[in-house]
């Protein structure tokens, strides 16, 4: 299997957030909390992603719910400065 990779960043102050993959780039709602965050993206149509993470171990989970199906991934970030 290959790795899924992607980046997301994260503008603290401004609260913005932006996912990037190859040359697509998004726009996040962020739901921001003491130990975790998600971000979530509903850019598309019937489509609902998310990815939370905690904010201690950097484990996380990326969810892809469209049109009654799920699918969802885990793994773990790595937070830079």
């Amino acid at each position: 299997t290959r790795a899924f990779k992607f980046k997301i960043i994260w503008d603290t102050e401004k609260k913005l957030a932006t996912y990037i993959k190859d040359k697509q780039t998004k726009k996040l709602k962020i739901s921001d909390s003491i130990d975790m965050v998600s971000f979530v993206d509903m850019s598309n149509a019937g489509r609902v992603t998310t990815t939370s993470i905690n904010k201690n171990s950097g484990m996380s989970v990326y969810s892809v719910n469209r049109f009654g199906l799920s699918h969802q991934a885990y793994g773990t970030c790595k937070f830079t400065l």
